[in-house]
Order: C-alpha cells, then sequence, then structure tokens
C-alpha cells in the first residue's frame, strides 16, 4: 500500500486500500479487477477530485460501489491552468491538481481525510484525531526543512523546467519560478510540436536555466533532447504523480518530497 499524505491516519482502526500503484502515473493509470472489488466493498473513497483520476467515475460506477466520496482537496487555495483570470460561479474553470508538492495543502488534506473517518466510524475519532496530529507534526517539520533547504539556493538559481507541468504549487510554496515545462498538467496527452520544444529550448537560455528535470514516470527521451539542444544538464528524475516502489528513496510522501527537494538542490546549485 502507498502512503500518501493519508494513508497513516486511520491507524488500525482503518484500513486503506489505494487504486493505483507506485511508480506508475496516475494520469495514465489503469484500474485493475482487484480495484472494482475493493471499491465495493470500500465505505469511504478518498479522490484528489480535481480532474486527475480520470478513470475513477467509470471505476466507481463499473464497481457499484456505495462508497462515500470525500474530495480531499476541499478548501485548499487552487491555482488554475494556465494564466487566466480566477474563474466566477458562471465561468466554470479547471485547475491544477498537483496540490500534494505544497506540504501545507498535504496537511490540510489530512485533516479533511480525519473529519470524514471520525464522521464514518465515531467509535474510533479519538484515534484518527490522535493520528492526524501525529503525523501533521510531522509534515510542518518537513515543510520547515524545506523552507531550510531552499535557503541554501540563490533566489536567481530557484527556476524550474519539467517534463510535465506539476510542480507549481511547489514552486508557489518555496519561492521559485516554473519557467517552462515539455508537457501541461497532463501527460495523457499528444506530444508536443517541434516548435514548442524549439521555444522551449530558446527559453532555457534565455533565463540561463542550469538544468531541466525528467520525472520517474515519464520517458526521458523528450527531455534529453531538450538538454543536449539546450547545451544543460538532464538532472536525475522527480517524483511528480506517484510514489516510489517499496524500499525505494520515495515510498511514503514524506521521503518523496525530501527527495525532490535535495535533488532540486543539488541539480541548481552554482
Amino acid at each position: 500500500k502507498k502512503k500518501r499524505p493519508g494513508a497513516e491516519r486511520g491507524g488500525r482502526a482503518a484500513k486503506p486500500a489505494h487504486p493505483g500503484r507506485s511508480h506508475w502515473s496516475i494520469h495514465t493509470f489503469e484500474p485493475s479487477p482487484a480495484d472494482s472489488v475493493a471499491l465495493a466493498q470500500a465505505i469511504l473513497l478518498f479522490a484528489n477530485g480535481l480532474g486527475l483520476e480520470t478513470w475513477l467515475d467509470k471505476l466507481y460506477a463499473a464497481s457499484g460501489s456505495r462508497a462515500q466520496r470525500v474530495v480531499v482537496t476541499t478548501g485548499l487555495e487552487l491555482l488554475p491552468v494556465g494564466e487566466e483570470a480566477p474563474s466566477t460561479a458562471r465561468e466554470p474553470r479547471e485547475f491544477d491538481p498537483h496540490v500534494w508538492h505544497d506540504v501545507q495543502n498535504a496537511i490540510r488534506m489530512v485533516e479533511n481525510i480525519r473529519k470524514a473517518l471520525a464522521q464514518a466510524d465515531p467509535g474510533h475519532a479519538r484515534t484518527y484525531q490522535v493520528n492526524a496530529e501525529r503525523y501533521t507534526e510531522k509534515l510542518r517539520e518537513l515543510d520547515a526543512w524545506i523552507h531550510t533547504q531552499v535557503r541554501t539556493l540563490p533566489p536567481s538559481r530557484r527556476k524550474l523546467v519539467t517534463t510535465h507541468d506539476a510542480f507549481r504549487y511547489f514552486a508557489r510554496r518555496y519561492g521559485f519560478t516554473v519557467i517552462g515545462t515539455i508537457f501541461g498538467p497532463s501527460t495523457d496527452v499528444a506530444e508536443p510540436s517541434a516548435r514548442r520544444l524549439a521555444e522551449l529550448v530558446e527559453t532555457i537560455r534565455r533565463h540561463d536555466i542550469p538544468a531541466l528535470f525528467t520525472e520517474t514516470m515519464l520517458k526521458p527521451s523528450l527531455a534529453r533532447q531538450i538538454a543536449r539542444e539546450a547545451g544543460i544538464r538532464l538532472a536525475p528524475p522527480l517524483y511528480s504523480g506517484s510514489l516510489g516502489a517499496p524500499g525505494s528513496p520515495a515510498d511514503t510522501y514524506i521521503k518523496m518530497m525530501r527527495y525532490n527537494v535535495l535533488t532540486i538542490i543539488e541539480a541548481l546549485h552554482p
């Protein structure tokens, strides 16, 4: 089972099951029959709710599940996809779903999970409260640690170019600028045009970007091509949409965030 921000909240009172597996892209994940069975038996279904799990509605219907759906991103300050103005009630908008790269968002999601668990299982509400408080303290320590690490990097070097547009919440929280990406917020699209790639190379050169970050769930061929044309380093892959396999440096949420931060700092340092 993958430990996302909330998988430790249930303790022994709740048994989490995760459709999706480590080292898979959440954008292109294809559920298995076992996932359908697990969902049919579930009492609660926790979801990102921002269009991330495009396969979830179909799985939910096919499983015959009666689980209560809980949107863990409720109450977060969301970033719209693209650079357009914020939405209004009459103009529905699409929002960036990669909220977990800001640890403050993870803290708020833990609280949303705790509330849902306590409401569904009030007999164990105290257990959920204690577990949530313990994990939230770990997350606060992680958030402070990230800020400390980022301060070692000159502000002029806090610029990101990544394979897909998954790190804007990270950038907003920790003082980076996303200069460019190969893909947009989803990787389930056609490869970008030659013109777009050429523009990205020019952007990298103009901003004096030292490294381009690949991602564990994506093939590095396009990123390698762009890095070569721009004359910059191809950095080690980041974990953007899934955790690492068990035993890897990123097999829990906290370990994933620490790995990403150290990888970014090392690659961007002068």
